[in-house]
């Protein structure tokens, strides 16, 4: 009888199929990079950091909801624009976007990979954890 801690029986399945490929390694790195990037964003923007606030205080259509909402995606894309220009134009602003992203990446990949060395060991079969990168405030 196997012992909860007996991993013999999971080398009667074959370890070639649960090894990820080049291009899985490439996809997943491209995928944290690309958080790594909407993770700084976000480190440097309200309520994570003193960055610009969303919308613009000075709009003009705070009073005309389908005005607002038609003008939303414009003045969101404007807003990720103008906060990714500051973070190239400030080295302060950037060391406090990386100093959030970095730690909070850490966290995540650490937590992830104890999901999927678990599986690997007991046999599962488990991707590579995704990191799906979201724009910052959503």
């Amino acid at each position: 009888m196997a012992t909860p801690y007996d991993f013999s029986y999971a080398s009667e399945i074959d370890r070639d199929a649960l090894r990820p490929t080049t291009s899985t390694w490439v996809k997943h790195f491209g995928f944290l990079a690309i958080t790594f990037c909407t993770a700084t964003i976000a480190g440097v923007v309200p309520p994570f950091g003193p960055g610009i606030n969303f919308p613009p205080l000075d709009f003009p259509g705070w009073n005309d909801t389908a005005l607002f909402l038609s003008w939303a995606p414009t003045l969101y894309v404007l807003f990720v624009v103008d906060v990714v220009r500051s973070l190239f134009a400030s080295p302060t602003l950037l060391i406090e976007g990386i100093s959030f992203s970095i730690p909070l990446l850490i966290i995540l990949i650490s937590h992830e990979m104890g999901h999927y060395v678990a599986c690997r060991l007991y046999g599962v079969e488990a991707t590579l954890p995704y990191f799906i990168p979201t724009p910052p405030m959503i």
